[in-house]
Protein backbone atom coordinates (compact mmCIF):
# COMPACT_ATOMS: atom_id res chain seq x y z
CA UNK A 1 0.00 0.00 0.00
CA UNK A 2 2.82 2.15 1.07
CA UNK A 3 4.58 1.40 -1.98
CA UNK A 4 1.56 2.01 -4.40
CA UNK A 5 1.24 5.88 -2.70
CA UNK A 6 5.01 6.79 -2.74
CA UNK A 7 4.71 5.74 -6.43
CA UNK A 8 1.76 8.08 -7.40
CA UNK A 9 3.45 10.86 -5.49
CA UNK A 10 6.58 10.87 -7.09
CA UNK A 11 4.69 10.48 -10.90
CA UNK A 12 2.73 13.32 -9.63
CA UNK A 13 5.63 15.58 -7.94
CA UNK A 14 7.52 14.74 -11.67
CA UNK A 15 4.65 15.74 -13.74
CA UNK A 16 4.46 19.26 -11.89
CA UNK A 17 8.45 20.19 -12.20
CA UNK A 18 7.92 19.59 -15.68
CA UNK A 19 5.51 22.07 -15.86
CA UNK A 20 6.87 24.72 -14.43
CA UNK A 21 9.46 26.02 -16.77
CA UNK A 22 7.19 25.91 -19.62
CA UNK A 23 4.55 27.61 -17.74
CA UNK A 24 7.37 30.34 -16.95
CA UNK A 25 8.17 30.53 -20.88
CA UNK A 26 4.65 30.95 -21.33
CA UNK A 27 4.26 33.81 -19.04
CA UNK A 28 7.59 35.58 -20.25
CA UNK A 29 6.32 35.13 -24.00
CA UNK A 30 3.29 36.59 -23.30
CA UNK A 31 2.59 40.37 -24.83
CA UNK A 32 -1.03 41.03 -22.43
CA UNK A 33 -0.57 44.66 -24.23
CA UNK A 34 -0.92 44.01 -28.00
CA UNK A 35 -1.98 47.20 -29.47
CA UNK A 36 -3.28 48.96 -26.64
CA UNK A 37 -3.83 52.87 -27.33
CA UNK A 38 -2.53 55.12 -24.43
CA UNK A 39 -4.14 58.58 -24.46
CA UNK A 40 -1.70 61.13 -23.98
CA UNK A 41 -0.94 62.95 -20.70
CA UNK A 42 -3.21 65.48 -19.85
CA UNK A 43 -2.16 68.61 -18.27
CA UNK A 44 -2.39 69.27 -14.68
CA UNK A 45 -4.62 72.00 -12.81
CA UNK A 46 -2.43 74.96 -11.94
CA UNK A 47 -2.40 76.22 -8.42
CA UNK A 48 -5.08 78.59 -7.69
CA UNK A 49 -2.91 81.80 -5.67
CA UNK A 50 0.31 82.55 -5.82
CA UNK A 51 0.29 81.81 -1.52
CA UNK A 52 2.76 78.96 -0.62
CA UNK A 53 0.75 75.76 1.03
CA UNK A 54 3.55 76.09 3.78
CA UNK A 55 3.51 79.21 5.93
CA UNK A 56 5.03 79.81 9.09
CA UNK A 57 8.03 78.02 10.47
CA UNK A 58 7.34 74.93 11.53
CA UNK A 59 4.42 72.87 11.31
CA UNK A 60 2.90 69.46 13.31
CA UNK A 61 1.97 66.31 11.57
CA UNK A 62 0.35 63.56 12.97
CA UNK A 63 1.95 60.11 12.23
CA UNK A 64 -0.72 56.96 13.07
CA UNK A 65 -0.84 53.31 11.76
CA UNK A 66 -3.21 50.82 11.14
CA UNK A 67 -3.46 46.95 10.07
CA UNK A 68 -6.19 47.49 7.93
CA UNK A 69 -7.97 50.47 6.68
CA UNK A 70 -11.01 50.54 9.00
CA UNK A 71 -8.71 49.17 11.64
CA UNK A 72 -8.33 50.88 15.11
CA UNK A 73 -4.65 52.93 15.69
CA UNK A 74 -1.79 50.45 16.62
CA UNK A 75 -1.04 51.77 20.20
CA UNK A 76 2.37 50.80 20.98
CA UNK A 77 5.38 48.76 19.34
CA UNK A 78 5.66 51.33 16.18
CA UNK A 79 8.96 53.20 15.95
CA UNK A 80 9.45 56.51 13.70
CA UNK A 81 11.61 57.60 12.21
CA UNK A 82 11.55 61.04 9.84
CA UNK A 83 14.83 61.55 7.54
CA UNK A 84 15.43 64.53 5.24
CA UNK A 85 15.72 63.46 1.50
CA UNK A 86 19.16 64.38 1.22
CA UNK A 87 21.67 62.38 1.85
CA UNK A 88 25.05 64.10 4.02
CA UNK A 89 28.18 63.62 2.56
CA UNK A 90 29.01 60.25 3.84
CA UNK A 91 26.07 59.02 2.07
CA UNK A 92 23.25 58.90 4.78
CA UNK A 93 19.96 60.44 4.96
CA UNK A 94 20.10 62.68 8.42
CA UNK A 95 17.26 61.61 10.94
CA UNK A 96 15.63 64.93 11.74
CA UNK A 97 13.01 63.01 14.41
CA UNK A 98 11.96 59.98 16.10
CA UNK A 99 9.70 58.60 18.63
CA UNK A 100 8.57 55.15 19.67
CA UNK A 101 4.81 53.82 21.03
CA UNK A 102 1.83 54.33 18.61
CA UNK A 103 0.67 57.67 16.95
CA UNK A 104 3.28 60.65 17.23
CA UNK A 105 3.13 64.47 16.51
CA UNK A 106 6.28 65.95 15.39
CA UNK A 107 6.96 69.49 14.71
CA UNK A 108 8.45 70.23 11.28
CA UNK A 109 9.77 72.92 9.24
CA UNK A 110 7.48 72.71 5.56
CA UNK A 111 9.53 70.80 3.31
CA UNK A 112 9.94 67.20 2.11
CA UNK A 113 10.82 64.09 4.29
CA UNK A 114 10.80 60.23 4.62
CA UNK A 115 9.30 58.64 7.15
CA UNK A 116 10.38 55.21 8.32
CA UNK A 117 8.00 53.46 10.35
CA UNK A 118 8.71 49.42 11.63
CA UNK A 119 6.77 47.02 14.11
CA UNK A 120 7.58 45.13 16.88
Amino acid sequence: MFEGTLRLFLIWLAAALFMVPVSLAVAQDADGLGDLKLPGISSYAPPKSEIPLASGSSGAITLSAQLTDKGADITRGIVWRVFKPEPTGDGKLPMVASAHGGSAVFQLEPGSYLVHASYG
